[in-house]
């Protein structure tokens, strides 16, 4: 077993809003909250039908299109939020960094600035 300094030794793409990869574990379908090389945790919107120590088979699709198969064991399960370690070869650093770059550049587009006040004194 890891000990907790050891357990993010994996750099970890953190998802909010848009841009979260979809998630098909069987006839389940769910949003990716985080990714890393050996682990991910997704969202259903429905009860997830596994429990800790279940394997687990899924296809994960990302927002530049690519769909990852991946498997792995069910580590935590808390209501409708799953938590997998995945077995080996999990998820390649190149996935996890155009992960990072894409959400980056997500953010930029979606950055909005707001316009100045138009007022009775500025028309």
């Amino acid at each position: 077993m890891r000990s907790p300094e050891d357990r993010r030794a994996f750099y970890r793409v953190q998802y909010t809003g848009s841009g979260r990869p979809a998630i098909r574990a069987g006839d389940v379908m769910g949003a990716v909250l985080d990714v890393s090389e050996r682990g991910l945790r997704y969202a259903t919107g429905e009860p997830p039908g596994v429990a800790t120590g279940n394997g687990l088979s899924a296809q994960v699709r990302f927002g530049d299109g690519s769909t990852v198969h991946v498997r792995g064991m069910v580590t935590r399960v808390d209501g409708h939020e799953v938590s997998v370690r995945l077995f080996s070869p999990g998820l390649s650093l190149g996935v996890i960094l155009n992960e990072q770059r894409r959400l980056r550049a997500l953010q930029r587009v979606l950055t909005i600035t707001t316009p100045p006040l138009i007022t009775n004194a500025t028309r």
